[in-house]
């Protein structure tokens, strides 16, 4: 008799343990560079500040696949935006004197794009920023 009762007990907690996994999961996640980023803002060149374009949430998608060390970039027909074509692109990340902490210099497609700064993605915003060399920074929001 006591079996029979157990075993609700037992589902239950199994129940409960698959639910606080799931969400772990989604949370470390989302606490993570893989997924879509939102190109908000393209600043050419970080010491002068001019010709600052900005973007609607949308109009131009970075989503990365960390796993696969994938990016697929999607940019709106109409908006203008040439520093990187539509496309998937292989990316990696290499040495650098603009190197700091865990933010790395990204590779696409065998090319250098900058430092990723990764202290903001907890809050839901990411940088790639040449501007350790004058170059460029782009802002991100998921």
């Amino acid at each position: 008799m006591k079996r029979i009762k157990l075993i609700p007990f037992l589902i239950l907690l199994m129940i409960i343990g698959l639910k606080n996994y799931s969400c772990q999961k989604d949370s470390n996640n989302r606490s993570g560079l893989d997924g879509t980023w939102y190109l908000t803002e393209y600043i050419p060149s970080a010491e002068f500040q001019v010709n600052i374009q900005t973007f609607k949430p949308g109009q131009i998608s970075w989503t990365f696949d960390t796993t696969n060390q994938k990016i697929d970039i999607k940019i709106d027909k109409g908006v203008n935006f040439n520093l990187i074509k539509e496309g998937s692109y292989n990316y990696e990340f290499g040495d650098n004197g603009c190197n700091y902490d865990d933010n790395l210099f990204i590779i696409i497609d065998k090319r250098g794009f900058g430092t990723l700064i990764k202290t903001g993605i907890p809050n839901d915003t990411l940088v790639i920023s040449d501007a350790c060399v004058d170059g460029h920074i782009l802002n991100f929001s998921r």
